[in-house]
């Protein structure tokens, strides 16, 4: 099985959240979010013994206010917001450092939406939990789940969570998709939200990745397709016209891994050259100019790339050596340069050597590195950065666990 590259996650507001060019805006509440609930408690640790660093990470994913991390064991462990039971404990308290999700073993992909993740697991099944008022966890219902339980036929190969939708690549490569279907992210020709799985007619695919109201996914030949909203040109298709099934992207070869942001993409190819396209207000995309590149991009001053995340209104990525660059917009410290001002080009993330994943969210970052740590920076108002604090940070603070764990 091919593992992929990508961090697949997009973090990100729909049109109802989104300025006048159809880009989502940055700041504040993610529009379109389920309700709080006053009465939810709060949870950091308990009494006891200080918390200690999460160790044994090598992946991460980031959601909408929350966040999680795969270990080596093959647990997952979630922090941040848990409004919809996106922390898979089985509560709805938020956690200001690292939670085990209940009842995960053996998991090999890690994934998260706004307010669901989901993971692969060693059979091939895919678990979602979290927020499902569209569908998004695939269980045919639309009732949220406070933890996991595998679901579909083995054999999956990847699986991808969009800010409201989900994807998965099964044995042959097809695609299934399922959730909110507005912009015919779900791929399968219509506009109608999808509580369970559906075919989008691909074959041969390798990856698949979920943006905030589109999709893509890469081919083993080296091609790659996209589809729903188009907007700020993230289909990467030369205009702005939705796709409500899979469509090729024009003249782009030898790609090996892709990821969809809230509004902008980026595709990796052979060699390590990275492409980005879409919107580009901030500079997300990584070129010169504001606005939108409807078509693919070279993004100059990364080589060697092996792993990209684009998020909401900026972008990061991890060269061959495990160095670790963010560019685009930086409001809240999301590129963890130790400043708030944004970056139209690639710029390093202080203090982090030996990355070997990253996932950037709507407003903060996370990465994983070779020592086992996982570490954050950014927005913390719901405790995402997982260092048992509510207090932003520009700069990257280590996601902490209960002591012993």
């Amino acid at each position: 099985m091919r593992r992929r590259l990508a961090c697949v996650m997009c973090l990100a507001v729909l049109a109802a959240g989104c300025g006048d060019d159809g880009a989502a805006t940055d700041g504040g509440p993610v529009d379109g979010a389920p309700p709080r609930d006053a009465s939810r408690g709060d949870s950091g640790w308990d009494a006891g013994p200080p918390p200690a660093p999460l160790t044994r990470v090598v992946r991460v994913t980031a959601g909408a206010e929350h966040a999680c991390a795969l270990r080596d064991d093959g647990a997952v462990w979630c922090w941040g917001s848990n409004r919809t039971g996106q922390l898979g404990d089985g509560t709805v308290e938020d956690r200001t450092i690292a939670s085990p999700v209940s009842d995960v073993t053996g998991a090999l992909a890690l994934t998260a939406g706004n307010w669901h993740s989901c993971i692969l697991t060693a059979t091939g099944q895919f678990a979602c939990w979290g927020y499902n008022g569209s569908g998004q966890l695939g269980d045919g219902t639309r009732a949220d789940r406070l933890t996991a339980r595998p679901r579909g036929s083995m054999g999956r190969l990847d699986v991808a969570t969009g800010a409201q939708h989900s994807c998965a690549v099964g044995p042959g490569g097809g695609v299934q998709c399922w959730g909110d279907n507005a912009f015919g992210q779900v791929g399968d020709g219509s506009t109608s939200t999808r509580d369970a799985a559906v075919n989008t007619g691909l074959s041969g695919v390798a990856t698949v990745a979920a943006g905030g109201a589109h999709s893509c996914a890469a081919r083993a030949d080296g091609t790659a397709a996209c589809w729903g909203f188009n907007s700020t040109g993230q289909l990467g298709m030369g205009d702005v016209f939705n796709r409500r099934a899979p469509t090729t992207v024009p003249g782009l070869a030898d790609v090996i891994a892709i990821a969809a942001g809230e509004s902008h993409t980026c595709a990796i190819r052979t060699g390590g050259e990275l492409l980005c396209w879409g919107h580009n207000g901030p500079g997300q995309v990584g070129v010169p100019g504001a606005g939108r590149y409807t078509t693919p991009q070279v993004v100059p001053g990364v080589t060697g790339v092996t792993v990209v995340a684009p998020g909401g209104l900026h972008t990061c990525a991890i060269d061959g050596a495990g160095v670790l660059s963010c560019w685009g917009r930086n409001y809240y410290g999301q590129l963890g340069d130790g400043t708030t001002d944004d970056q139209p080009m690639p710029t390093p993330v202080t203090g982090v050597t030996g990355a070997v994943h990253v996932a950037a969210s709507r407003t903060f970052t996370c990465a994983a590195t070779t020592d086992g740590l996982a570490v954050c920076w950014g927005r913390n108002d719901q405790g995402q950065l997982g260092d048992g604090t509510t207090e932003d940070r520009l700069e990257p603070v280590t996601v902490l666990a209960p002591a012993g764990s």
